[in-house]
């Protein structure tokens, strides 16, 4: 039975979590895979610091050279966290050779590509299933069970911290900043929580979804990004009357070559799968060409559901040990410059843009909602659908619905002021 080396970075809450899986499944393990899995070196920050598990039969270091310059070792799981300097020794592992596992959606969002070319180069894996949804396994889904299938669309609630904040909005008629309160009390909430509430995590997890579904790689920056904190109740209570919850929703779309990626509290329709998506759970919805709408979903965070997408990513890749690992997800194989050449020969159609329905928030300025609708309806291009609600003495909600994109411009353009625009998910034709 062959023996695989594993150095750990970082022994925190994911670290610990893949520490603990390996140990109470091990015999598992080796009667599925028929290799052990030894942990040889786990690099800390401090050696001395008081640990949730029993570390003592493991070698604790706090120089990463022990790991990079181990020849025996075979695999790195990264669990630490932060960008700098953890990109430098991710690249050195995969330059050694080591086939690379890691958690660390910050990192990835900027050197994913990078990395990716690296691993490609010295033929080795390298893996990041806990990187987008933590427990659900969507990158698998998207490599390998999806990859018959061109995907035009994805959409998810991606970010736990936020979907606590929201549900607890909506549930109990509480305001953003008290059910913030209560999320960091409760520990799914950072005492700093920007990343979670203004939608960079979620960004970050749009990057790397649109790699895996799209083959296309884009910045951080391209991502249009819209957070919760200026969502109020009286947005939430004109969205429940109207048939449609918020929920931060990040969402990637494929036409005509072109990502067109985004972040933003969004009114999902109550009959939508993704509405019923409640407290600090994660659910991603995925639309293929062949297989049409699939959805996945589970928790996003904590140490043994993000430690078992870590330990699924590590099993995998002592599975495919004797083999050539670095292999791009199957479905980047059907979308070479070759193929999409062949396909561009067969057809020159373009694919028609999806009509879009925004939530527009609007100041009355003196005008009854009536004045208003047909306002906007006299703006916009052609003649469209509208809800309207009051949504409290100053201001009026419309959903409207079949535009081309955002209808702010033309709004504002017809004299009236736009207080807020949020998207229109699940809305049946």
């Amino acid at each position: 039975m062959k023996e695989l080396n594993v150095a750990l970075l970082g022994l925190g809450t994911v670290g610990s979590g893949v520490v603990k899986i390996i140990e109470e499944n091990r015999q598992q393990i080796i009667d599925t895979i028929n290799k052990d899995i030894n942990i040889k070196h786990i690099l800390v920050k401090d050696k001395s610091r008081k640990r949730p598990i029993n570390v003592s039969k493991y070698h604790l270091t706090e120089d990463v050279n022990d790991i990079l310059e181990d020849d025996s070792v075979d695999i790195v799981v990264e669990v630490m966290g932060g960008i700098e300097p953890t990109v430098d020794w991710l690249k050195g592992a995969l330059s050694q050779k080591k086939h690379v596992i890691t958690a660390n959606k910050d990192l990835l969002a900027v050197h994913l590509r990078v990395l990716e070319d690296l691993a490609e180069q010295n033929g080795v894996a390298l893996k990041y299933e806990a990187s987008v949804a933590g427990g659900i396994p969507i990158v698998n889904a998207i490599n390998n069970g999806l990859n018959a299938n061109n995907i035009s669309k994805f959409m998810g609630i991606l970010n736990g911290t936020s979907n606590f904040i929201l549900s607890k909005m909506t549930r109990e008629e509480t305001s953003f900043d008290d059910a913030l309160a209560e999320a960091q009390r409760l520990g799914f909430a950072e005492a700093d929580p920007t990343d979670d509430v203004e939608g960079i995590d979620a960004a970050r997890k749009v990057v790397i979804t649109s790699y895996l579904s799209f083959n296309q790689v884009i910045n951080l920056t391209d991502v249009q990004r819209t957070g919760i904190s200026d969502v109020s109740l009286a947005d939430i209570k004109v969205a429940d009357e109207l048939g449609y919850k918020i929920k931060l929703i990040g969402k990637g779309t494929y036409e005509n070559g072109k990502v067109n990626a985004s972040v933003a509290p969004t009114l999902i329709n109550k009959a939508h799968q993704l509405a019923s998506v409640e407290d600090e759970f994660n659910a991603i919805y995925v639309i293929g060409d062949a297989v049409g709408e699939t959805m996945f979903y589970g928790k996003g965070a904590g140490s043994l559901a993000t430690g078992s997408a870590v330990a699924s990513d590590l099993l995998n890749v002592a599975l495919h040990f004797e083999y050539d690992l670095h292999t791009l997800p199957p479905h980047f194989e059907l979308k070479t410059e070759k193929t999409k050449e062949m396909i561009d020969d067969e057809s020159d159609t373009i694919t028609l843009k999806e009509k879009e329905n925004y939530y527009v928030v609007v100041d009355k300025q003196g005008l009854t909602e009536k004045d208003i609708a047909e306002t906007i309806k006299g703006a916009l291009p052609l003649h469209k659908n509208l809800d309207v609600q009051e949504r409290n003495q100053d201001t009026v909600s419309l959903i409207v619905y079949g535009v081309d994109d955002s209808p702010q411009q033309s709004i504002e353009a017809a004299g009236l002021q736009v207080n807020k625009v949020y998207p229109v998910e699940g809305v049946h034709a």
